[in-house]
């Protein structure tokens, strides 16, 4: 089975999970209860299909990621991995 970071980067958008104590594939539980965290949005970040790491939210209230806006997030794990791409290019050099 794929991890939730496959699941993102499969569908090359944000993973929204409203109830992630229910999610099976979520591995963090000591996590979760530690924080009584309740929801997770997931945004890959890759280039030309390189995939480069993710950036994880997580909220207390599921209601508070009810008006994020998926589009934004999908543009900013791109600039993201963009400027991470870019930064490890000039280290090599």
């Amino acid at each position: 089975p794929q991890s939730i970071a496959e699941d993102a980067f499969t569908n090359k958008r944000a993973l929204i999970i409203d109830d992630i104590d229910s999610y099976h594939k979520h591995q963090g539980a000591k996590l979760l209860k530690a924080h009584k965290l309740k929801a997770l949005i997931l945004i890959p970040m890759s280039v030309s299909d390189h995939m480069i790491g993710t950036i994880s939210l997580y909220a207390t209230d599921p209601g508070k990621f009810r008006l994020i806006e998926t589009d934004f997030l999908d543009k900013m794990g791109k600039q993201c991995a963009l400027a991470l791409h870019v930064k490890r290019a000039i280290e090599k050099t």
